[in-house]
């Protein structure tokens, strides 16, 4: 029988998830054309990424959420009066067409996958251009359950709805939602809806003052604009009648900062782009247009933006659509991607667009991407490491008859550091967590969103490249709990699975003192001696469960020698997390 030494407080842990560092099999380096010119490259029918999906007007939205969570991103994408398709990875960088027997209505705009409930697996949200949005729970198996109507969110069912997002915004550890809707002045606004904590959601739209009025809203996206742990939304609106629109959380309430912000713009804004492109620690928004030209709002710390686009040599001047920041190269500095739906080839026209990031506050059109030798009409655009060999590549969904493309990083010759998380006390996915690595004297920002740019979803998946470096000076995870994970000293080019509350310093329990405890051993078992727990689960220091039980004990009598992470799940209350060793 195993003897166990239990920890009052978690310890320094990390956990790497399969495919953390992957050596490409001969096959499969053929396809990713190590060694090319070209930035990146179309391979869309050489992984099997078969595609049939009619993509509308205006964008079909596409996510590139790993739905398993097994390490390696799959792909969702909407379609026009037909069925979603789903492709889930094969763990090598190919795909296999799977069907969840979800099927649709009307024009599908978005797919956003999260854990709303809290429970460990991958739920669906989609909205549709005219027709109910719907939320589908999964029942655990990849079966799923249409529970918009009981959930609270299936009051309206006529709506031109188009983009979703999730976020924490009061910090209680439940998702909540919010829906852009696409209806100029019919008296139709943006919705936000709170977690009940339970499944359900309350419209929390009028108390929250986010619903924008009655306009032409194509995505929220929520991000903490001044860094003080609360989600803030920031809308972009379509056309000069409707202004973009920030809205600032301090205490689970929002306030109009719009104008004072200077981020008020009104122009055919079509993507929200977030993230830190110049590295000095707050987050930065990309806004997509048509002519004039596109706008980058570096955020001057005070809660004001200035659009820098002409100096930064970003303005496009196409129509533009979906826009992603990705670190193409792993300097450790984020790149431009632009999606355009521009058809003139007379003129040149017809093709996306890549921005090397100068690392001065400007960018660098190369002109040798491969994307400017592929025509194409494109609307939405997502991110993930899809072959697991640290770099980032592209999912791109066109019109017809310019379908899905799926471009691949030919670039991977610097190193990384790749970042998953899950909440214990936040949410289960970690979304509204604020990322930081610092290596080589340098600080960068990932800050964790779900639902974004025009339409879509990236991986959840962080990517920080790191260039040369051989080792990471440290890490912390900042959650929306307001607890902090600190790694140090970590090795480059691996990925780290972290788990709220996971880092604290140790405290051990002498044995004859563990029945004292929450959490202790008895017999060839753990059990919980001050709360009623409904599931456990235990991990191995390489993130694999290792021990589960949805009783009220979980067995540990098969595990060898070895240091644990357990947590016992207590129904809607917060679970409790710690740190075991087994002699």
């Amino acid at each position: 029988m195993p003897e166990l030494s239990l920890f009052l407080n978690p310890m320094f842990h990390f956990m790497v998830f399969r495919g953390a560092i992957v050596v490409l099999l001969l096959s499969l380096n053929s396809l990713c054309c190590l060694g090319q010119s070209t930035q990146f490259s179309e391979e869309s029918a050489l992984r099997g990424l078969t595609s049939v999906a009619n993509h509308s007007i205006w964008g079909s939205g596409v996510s590139t959420y790993d739905w398993n969570k097994d390490g390696w991103p799959d792909i969702s994408l909407c379609s026009n009066g037909s069925a979603p398709e789903f492709f889930e990875n094969n763990g090598d960088g190919t795909f296999n067409s799977v069907s969840f027997g979800i099927t649709n209505t009307s024009e599908m705009r978005s797919m956003v996958w999260a854990d709303y409930d809290n429970d460990g697996d991958a739920d669906l949200f989609v909205t549709r251009w005219i027709g109910p949005w719907s939320l589908y729970r999964n029942n655990g198996n990849f079966s799923f359950t249409d529970v918009t109507n009981i959930s609270g969110l299936g009051q309206f069912t006529y709506n031109l709805t188009m983009g979703a997002s999730w976020s924490d915004i009061d910090r209680d550890g439940h998702l909540d939602l919010h829906i852009a809707n696409y209806n100029y002045n019919d008296g139709v606004t943006n919705k936000l809806y709170l977690s009940n904590g339970n499944g359900g959601f309350t419209d929390f739209t009028a108390q929250s003052g986010v619903g924008n009025g009655s306009c032409t809203s194509f995505q929220g996206v929520f991000a903490d604009f001044d860094m003080n742990g609360w989600s803030d939304l920031y809308l972009v609106n379509d056309r000069a009648m409707c202004e973009n629109a920030l809205y600032m959380n301090f205490d689970g309430t929002f306030s109009d900062y719009s104008v004072s912000s200077g981020s008020n713009v009104a122009f055919d804004a079509m993507s929200n782009t977030v993230g830190d492109f110049d590295n000095d620690g707050d987050l930065d928004i990309y806004l997509s247009n048509q002519n004039p030209g596109n706008q980058l709002l570096r955020n001057n710390g005070d809660i004001t933006f200035t659009n820098i686009a002409v100096q930064s040599a970003v303005t496009v001047n196409q129509f533009c659509w979906g826009a992603v920041w990705l670190d193409q190269d792993l300097d450790g500095w984020q790149d431009l991607f632009v999606a355009t739906s521009s058809v003139d080839s007379a003129n040149g026209y017809g093709y996306n667009y890549f921005y090397q990031n100068n690392q001065n506050g400007a960018f660098n059109y190369t002109g040798n991407s491969g994307l400017e030798e592929h025509f194409s009409r494109s609307y939405c655009a997502a991110k993930a490491d899809f072959d697991n060999n640290g770099s980032p590549d592209l999912l791109v969904s066109g019109m017809e008859p310019y379908l899905t493309e799926l471009w691949i990083n030919n670039s991977a010759n610097h190193r990384y550091l790749k970042v998953s998380l899950e909440g214990t006390v936040s949410n289960r996915d970690g979304i509204g967590s604020a990322v930081r690595c610092y290596s080589n004297g340098q600080m960068q920002l990932r800050y964790t969103k779900c639902g974004e740019g025009h339409l879509s979803q990236n991986s959840q998946y962080q990517i920080f490249g790191l260039d040369q470096a051989t080792d990471v000076d440290s890490l912390t995870v900042t959650w929306p709990s307001g607890m902090v994970d600190r790694l140090y000293d970590l090795a480059t080019n691996q990925t780290l699975h972290v788990i709220e509350g996971s880092t604290s310093n140790l405290v051990s329990i002498p044995k004859e003192q563990q029945n004292r405890s929450v959490i202790c051993q008895k017999g060839d078992a753990l059990v919980c001696t001050a709360f009623e727990v409904s599931a456990w689960r235990v991990y191995n220091t390489s993130g694999q469960v290792v021990a589960s039980s949805a009783d009220e004990s979980v067995s540990i009598s098969h595990l060898p020698t070895g240091v644990y992470t357990v947590i016992a799940e207590r129904n809607s209350e917060v679970p409790i997390l710690r740190k075991v060793l087994i002699q």
